[in-house]
């Protein structure tokens, strides 16, 4: 499985760790920053950049998450190719609260569900 997000593999916990053990080893390519004010082109040429760095470590499952719509161009060109994608399925557990100066403070822990097929 290659993991294609911001989250490396050594910070998941063990039972997204087990959960990916199934597809093998884990490679990694971490997701990009993509600057909000890239053109169609621009995202469209990073697309395509990515899904060839994904194509050459040849590996059937990408695990792909980040910026939404370079997402979705590498959803669709990687389908067209055969890879089987998937996301990390979380529940987000939410403490919200303000302290004694009244500054909003948000406090938000994940907790792997499983993977899921795009």
């Amino acid at each position: 499985m290659i993991n294609f997000t911001n989250h490396p593999y050594d910070m998941w916990d063990e039972k997204q760790k087990k959960a990916a053990s199934i597809y093998g080893d884990i490679k990694e390519i971490p997701f990009p920053p993509v600057d909000p004010a890239y053109t169609e082109e621009q995202l469209d040429a990073m697309a395509s950049e990515y899904k060839e760095k994904i194509l050459a470590l040849n590996d059937k499952v990408v695990l792909l998450q980040g910026e939404f719509t370079l997402s979705f161009r590498l959803v669709t060109l990687l389908k067209n190719e055969g890879i089987d994608l998937v996301a990390a399925c979380s529940k987000r557990n939410v403490k919200e609260w303000k302290d004694d100066e009244g500054k909003y403070h948000k406090e938000m822990l994940f907790e792997f569900v499983q993977f899921r097929r795009y």
